[in-house]
C-alpha cells in the first residue's frame, strides 16, 4: 500500500540552462498549505529551482528546462507532461503570471502515482507514494460508523484521527505520536480554547443556579405557560428561535435552561436535544442578524468581483447582501426544519427511534435509555438547592439574562470596533493617496458604509469568541455574588460548586477537541476536495447536486462553515460556465446562481446537522444531557426526511425555475401530512 510522505523527496541532479550563472542543482516539489498528496484528490502544488546549497533560484528560467513530468494529470484525469500542457490545462493562460522567483506554481491539479521528473535519460522522483485515494475519507468514514455501531462516540473519533494521522505520517506507530503530541493539542487554537472555556463556565453558571435553587425556582415558573408535554417543547423550539444571534450560544443556552422543564415533563433527553439543534444553526443561516451573516457573504462576495459573473449575471461586486437575501427562501432545508420541528410539537407525534424515546421517558419515566453517557455529569444534575425555602427565580433569570445581554452587547461592541478600525485605515489610505483614482469612488462608498454600518453590519463583523467569554465569566461572577450576597453559601463553596460545573462538563469538551482533531485531519488528506471531484453537474440538476455535495462534505467534514468556504466559490463558477454554455440570459443565469447558492447554504447546515463529529452537534447533546449517539441516531431519520422533502419539492424543481416560495408551501404542507399520518401519538 502506498504511503504519504511527510518529508518530500529532494532530487540531485544538474540541468544546463540558458540563463547565463543560473544553474538548478535539483529540484523540489511540495503541495501548498502542508495538505497530505492523496492520489485522485486535487491539490495545489509548488515545484522549486534549487542551488547547491538549497535556496530557490529566483532568476530561474522555466521555459527553457528541456523536461517533463510523470504521474501528474488534470481536472479531466488527462495527464499533463511539458510546462505547455500544465499552462494550457489548468487554466492557466499565461505561463508566467504562475512562475514567481523561481517556483513553479500549478493549481489544482492530480497524482497518479509517483511524480517524476524527467529529463533525457534521468527520472528524478519529487514526491514519491501519495496516499491511495479512499484514504481521504476514510478518516470521517472510521469514526462515524464506529460512533454509531459502538456507542462510543470518544473512541471512534480517537480511532478516526489515528486512521487518518496513520495515513499521513506512513505508519501506525509515527502516526500515533504525532496524533496525540501534535494534532490534537494543536487543534486547541485561540478560538477553539475560548469555546472550551465558555462550555465550562456555563456549566459553572448551571450549577451555581442550581445550588442556588434558582433551577426549581424557575421551572415553577415556566411551567405556567407550558402547563404540559406540548407545552415545554414549544417553549424550548420557541426560545431556540428566539436566541437567533449565534448557533454556539443557542445551543448552550437552550439546552441548559429548559433542561429541567423538559425533564418535569418527562421529555426524553434525545427530543430535547434535537429541538436545541434543530433551532441553532438552521437559525443562525437565514437570520439577516448573526454571527453567520459576514461569513456567508463574505463567501459570495469573493466571487462576485469575478468580471466574467458580473457580466454572466449583471450583478455588481457589492452585491453580496442583495445574493445573501435572495437566497433565503432556498434554504429549503433550514425552513423547512423548522416547520417540521413546530409540526412534532403541535401534533404530539414522532416515529421512528424518537417515538420509541418519547415512549420510554413519558410511561417509564426514564429520561435516558439504559446504559446512556449523556455528555454532562449526572452529579451536577443531581446538586440539591442549599436551602430548600428561599428558592427565588432572580437566581436563575439573572445569571441567564447576563449572558444573553452581554453576548449580544459583546456582539455589537465588537463589531462596533472592527468597522471602526477598518474605516481609519482605509481613510488613511484614501487621505495618503494610496488608492488609486479609478478605485476612489469605491473605495469612498464603502468608507461611508464602515462609518455609518447598519446592524446586520455591525453583526457580521462581531467577534462572536471575545463576546461568548466576556458573558460566561460575567455570568459566574453573578452567580457567586448573588450566592454570597444572599448568604445561601460561603465563598468557599461557591467556589467549589463553580469547580464541580467545569469538572461535568470535561467529557464533552473532550469530545470537541476530538472532533476538531478530526476536522484537522480531514483538511490535510483533503477530503473535501476528494469528494467535490467526483461529482459532476448539469444545469437543471445544479442545485439539487450542490445540496447533496454540500451535504455529504458537511457530514464528512463536521464542519458547516468550512463547507460554505469551499463549495460557495466553485458553485457561483459552475453556475455561470453552465448559464455561459446554455447561452441562458442574465435574470436566469442569476437565478440559476442564487438557487445554487442557496442550496450550499442548506447542505452545509444539513450534513453539520446529522454530522456525529459536528461541533455544534456535539454542543447539543451536551447542553441537554444527552447520551451524544443516542442524540444522532434518534435525529438522524428527522433530518433525512426533511431533507428528502428539501430535494423532491426544493432544489429539483428550482432547477427547473419554479418559484421557491411555492416549494416552501408545498414542503412545509407535506411535512404536516408526514407527521400526521406517519408519526404515532407519544401518549395515550
Amino acid at each position: 500500500m502506498s504511503r504519504c510522505l511527510l518529508a518530500i523527496l529532494v532530487a540531485n541532479v544538474l540541468f544546463a540552462l540558458g540563463a547565463p550563472g543560473q544553474e538548478a542543482s535539483h529540484f523540489r516539489a511540495r503541495p501548498v498549505d502542508d495538505r497530505c498528496p492523496v492520489e485522485g484528490t486535487p491539490l495545489d502544488l509548488v515545484i522549486e529551482a534549487l542551488d547547491a546549497r538549497g535556496e530557490v533560484l529566483a532568476d530561474f528560467d522555466w521555459r527553457r528546462l528541456d523536461a517533463r513530468f510523470e504521474g501528474l494529470r488534470d481536472l479531466q484525469d488527462r495527464p499533463i507532461a511539458t510546462l505547455e500542457e500544465i499552462a494550457e490545462r489548468t487554466g492557466l493562460q499565461n505561463s508566467a503570471v504562475r512562475l514567481k522567483e523561481g517556483r513553479l506554481l500549478l493549481d489544482r491539479v492530480l497524482l497518479d502515482g509517483d511524480l517524476v521528473l524527467v529529463r533525457a535519460e534521468e527520472r528524478v522522483v519529487l514526491i514519491e507514494g501519495p496516499a491511495f485515494g479512499f484514504a481521504a475519507i476514510l478518516p470521517p468514514l472510521v469514526a462515524i460508523l464506529l460512533a454509531i455501531l459502538c456507542r462510543q462516540v470518544v473512541l471512534a473519533l480517537f480511532l478516526g484521527v489515528l486512521s487518518g494521522v496513520w495515513v499521513i505520517a506512513g505508519g501506525l506507530w509515527p502516526g500515533f505520536v504525532h496524533a496525540v503530541t501534535d494534532t490534537i493539542p494543536e487543534a486547541l487554537d485561540a478560538d477553539h480554547v475560548r469555546i472550551v472555556i465558555f462550555s465550562c463556565l456555563l456549566g459553572s453558571l448551571v450549577a451555581m443556579v442550581a445550588r442556588m435553587g434558582g433551577t426549581q425556582a424557575m421551572v415553577a415558573a415556566m411551567t405556567r405557560f407550558g402547563r404540559s408535554r406540548r407545552g415545554a417543547q414549544f417553549t424550548t423550539w420557541l426560545t431556540g428561535v428566539l436566541i437567533f444571534f449565534d448557533d454556539y450560544a443557542n445551543a448552550l443556552l437552550v439546552g441548559n435552561t429548559m433542561r429541567p422543564v423538559t425533564d418535569r415533563y418527562r421529555i426524553s433527553r434525545e427530543k430535547l436535544s434535537y429541538l436545541v439543534d434543530a433551532t441553532s444553526a438552521p437559525v443562525a443561516c437565514i437570520f439577516v442578524i448573526s454571527t453567520w451573516i459576514a461569513t456567508e457573504i463574505s463567501y459570495i462576495a469573493s466571487e462576485l468581483g469575478n468580471p466574467e459573473v458580473q457580466a454572466a449575471t449583471g450583478l455588481s461586486a457589492e452585491a453580496g447582501y442583495q445574493v445573501f437575501l435572495a437566497t433565503i427562501p432556498y434554504n429549503f432545508y433550514p425552513i423547512l426544519t423548522l416547520i417540521f420541528g413546530l409540526g412534532l410539537i403541535w401534533m404530539g407525534r414522532d416515529f421512528g427511534p424518537m417515538l420509541r424515546a418519547e415512549r420510554r421517558a413519558e410511561k417509564e419515566g426514564k429520561l435516558l435509555r439504559d446504559g446512556a453517557t449523556p455528555l454532562s455529569s449526572r452529579e451536577m444534575e443531581e446538586l440539591e438547592p442549599v436551602d430548600p425555602t428561599r428558592m427565588r427565580i432572580v437566581n436563575a433569570v439573572l445569571p441567564i439574562g447576563t449572558v444573553i445581554l452581554a453576548v449580544i452587547l459583546g456582539l455589537w461592541f465588537t463589531g462596533a470596533a472592527s468597522m471602526a478600525e477598518s474605516a481609519a485605515e482605509l481613510r488613511g489610505q484614501l487621505d495618503r493617496g494610496l488608492v488609486a483614482v479609478a478605485e476612489r469612488p469605491a473605495a469612498e462608498a464603502r468608507l461611508a458604509t464602515l462609518e455609518s454600518p447598519a446592524l446586520k453590519d455591525v453583526f457580521g463583523a462581531a467577534n462572536s469568541y471575545t463576546a461568548l467569554m466576556i458573558a460566561a465569566f460575567l455570568g459566574v461572577i453573578v452567580t457567586v455574588v448573588l450566592a454570597v450576597g444572599q448568604r445561601l453559601m460561603r465563598i468557599g463553596e461557591a467556589m467549589d460548586t463553580v469547580t464541580a460545573g467545569i469538572k461535568a462538563m470535561v467529557p464533552a469538551a473532550l469530545v470537541l477537541i476530538l472532533a476538531w482533531s478530526l476536522q484537522s485531519v480531514c483538511d490535510r488528506l483533503g477530503t473535501s476536495s476528494f469528494l467535490i471531484h467526483h461529482v459532476s453537474f448539469t444545469a437543471t440538476l445544479l442545485p439539487l447536486a450542490i445540496f447533496l455535495l454540500a451535504a455529504v462534505v458537511g457530514f464528512s467534514t463536521g464542519t458547516s462553515w468550512g463547507t460554505m468556504g469551499i463549495l460557495v466559490p466553485l458553485t457561483i463558477d459552475y453556475a455561470v460556465g453552465l448559464g455561459m454554455e446554455a447561452s441562458m440570459a442574465q435574470a436566469e443565469v442569476r437565478r440559476l446562481l442564487v438557487s445554487s447558492v442557496g442550496a450550499v447554504l442548506a447542505g452545509a447546515v444539513f450534513g453539520d446537522h446529522c454530522s456525529p463529529i459536528s461541533d455544534t452537534t456535539i454542543m447539543s447533546s451536551m447542553a441537554s444531557g444527552a447520551d451524544h449517539v443516542d442524540h444522532v441516531r434518534t435525529q438522524m431519520p428527522y433530518a433525512l426526511t426533511v431533507a428528502a422533502l428539501a430535494s423532491l419539492v426544493g432544489y429539483l424543481p428550482a432547477g427547473f425555475g419554479l418559484s421557491p416560495w411555492l416549494s416552501l408551501a408545498l414542503g412545509a404542507a407535506i411535512c404536516l401530512l408526514l407527521i400526521r399520518f406517519v408519526g404515532r401519538p407519544v401518549t395515550g
